[in-house]
């Protein structure tokens, strides 16, 4: 039933950025890194993370990423890594100036492999961003606490990224 729900869910937000791609609207993409921690694993990891931006409003965007993670500082021997792909709605605070605020949240699924690694999960996010546009480039730093559920328990999950989008 979840996978059914999942895989549901995703064919309808790739069938959105296909149909808005179609009508005229421009995907945007970005790249950057992350530092990630987290409450499942008792370490930091950095990574990479990687997105697209669909803009349906001058304000609000549908985000859609991906992140890999290493928590890797323990020792190749006790390595987790983590995949997190994840969709949000992001809400940009009006500014008359070349940089601005923005707020996103939505949800992702945490996947977590290597030694001993934790179970994988649902998680939900919330998160404050800033970016600052350059001339066809845009900068962006984000923090995005997510609620990362698991079996029978819940955990947190801390990233902070930065990088471009172009």
């Amino acid at each position: 039933m979840i996978r059914t729900l999942r895989t549901f869910a995703l064919l309808s937000i790739f069938a959105l950025l296909l149909s808005a791609s179609a009508q005229g609207q421009s995907l945007r993409y970005g790249t950057g890194l992350q530092v990630m921690g987290g409450t499942a694993v008792a370490s930091v990891s950095p990574g990479f993370h990687f997105r697209t931006t669909l803009p349906i409003t001058q304000d609000l965007s549908l985000g859609g990423g991906i992140g890999l993670a290493g928590f890797v500082f323990e020792g190749q021997a006790d390595a987790v890594y983590a995949v997190d792909p994840e969709v949000s709605l992001i809400v940009t605070i009006p500014t008359p100036s070349r940089s601005a605020t923005y707020l996103l949240g939505g949800g992702g699924y945490h996947v977590p492999f290597g030694n001993d690694p934790p179970a994988s999960g649902p998680s939900f996010h919330l998160g404050l961003g800033r970016i600052w546009a350059l001339q066809e480039t845009t900068l962006f730093l984000e923090f995005t606490p997510a609620l990362y559920v698991r079996d029978s328990s819940a955990g947190g999950l801390f990233p902070i990224r930065g990088g471009v989008i172009f």
